[in-house]
């Protein structure tokens, strides 16, 4: 329901409250409408900063639609993966820095990619760990 509606709507329930409430007691009604009020200015606030919360997760590429977000990645994950292959075109061999550098990734996001080119058979690891590990071609 758009927030215009929703405001209508509430609004006119507290004031048929407000009226009602005034029917039985003065001090009642007093309540009833401060109670009202109160409602009303908590629920304007909190649509408020749903609003800006959901603008600045917008700002920052982050949106409530996780379809859209997960494209977004399984995209930047293929460009990511074709220019390491890119790479690789004139070499033997690639390192975890030089995937660091080339997509300016951290070092767990290279060992993934460079991990998933060796499950697919793409490339073969030399060395366990440490500065001298390198894949090369399969």
């Amino acid at each position: 329901m758009e927030k215009e509606k929703v405001w209508g709507v509430v609004s006119i329930v507290a004031s048929l409250i407000v009226l009602f409430s005034a029917m039985w007691d003065a001090r009642i009604s007093t309540f009833v409408a401060f109670a009202a009020l109160l409602g009303l200015g908590v629920w304007q606030i909190i649509s408020q900063r749903k609003e800006e919360h959901s603008d600045i997760l917008k700002n920052v590429g982050i949106s409530k639609d996780k379809p859209d977000l997960i494209e977004k990645q399984a995209k930047e994950k293929a460009e990511h993966m074709q220019k390491i292959l890119n790479f690789l075109a004139g070499k033997e061999k690639i390192t975890n820095n030089e995937v660091e550098n080339l997509l300016g990734v951290s070092n767990a996001t290279a060992e993934r990619y460079l991990n998933e080119f060796e499950k697919e058979g793409v490339l073969k690891q030399v060395g366990k760990t440490g500065h001298y590990t390198y894949y090369k071609k399969a």
